[in-house]
């Protein structure tokens, strides 16, 4: 598992800092939502860490372009998240980490992948995870698309709620303290 992760993190030099960023912010919303347990906290963590695992199936050259992708890149694209349930699956004893990974893209309306799962039928480890991730995307510089401020980015998953994410898990990100979060 630490082979793998650090085979991710040498493709995509930004990757680590990401990850490490959407694994803070996800077990502070886990927590946030209540949740205390050691081992849920434990597997939040891991399940953040390794969301985008299954991008080590995806070609090089598309991780690092600076443009648009195509559709058919696209399409490749989205097939990491069950890349990286057959992955978590294999190295992990249990389906908490794994089903997070697989449906870490899904929506809250259902007009997500892989499946166009919605609502309360998405694990609430994957709608926390989707809410740190996009908030980490929106927020961190890349080769790609705009950057946004903090409030510009908490505008976004406001707008965004009851849509692309869980109502609740915004709720929770709009109470975060991120002076004291150190990301």
């Amino acid at each position: 598992l630490t082979s793998l992760i650090t085979a991710l993190n040498e493709r995509t030099p930004e990757t680590k800092e990401h990850c490490d960023s959407v694994a803070k912010l996800s077990r502070t919303l886990l927590m946030k939502m209540g949740q205390r347990r050691k081992s849920e906290l434990s597997d939040m963590t891991l399940l953040a860490t390794l969301h985008d695992i299954g991008k080590l199936t995806v070609p090089f050259y598309m991780l690092r372009k600076k443009g648009t992708l195509n559709n058919n890149e696209w399409a490749i694209m989205r097939q990491h998240c069950e890349a990286g349930f057959k992955i978590a699956s294999n190295m992990i004893e249990g389906s908490t980490v794994a089903d997070g990974i697989l449906y870490h893209h899904e929506h809250w309306d259902g007009n997500g992948y892989p499946y166009g799962l919605s609502g309360e039928r998405i694990p609430l480890f994957s709608r926390i995870v989707a809410v740190a991730d996009a908030y980490d995307v929106m927020t961190r510089p890349k080769p790609y698309g705009k950057l946004h401020t903090r409030e510009e980015a908490l505008e976004e998953m406001k707008r965004c709620a009851g849509k692309q994410f869980d109502p609740k898990v915004v709720e929770a990100l709009l109470d975060v303290d991120f002076d004291t979060l150190d990301i």
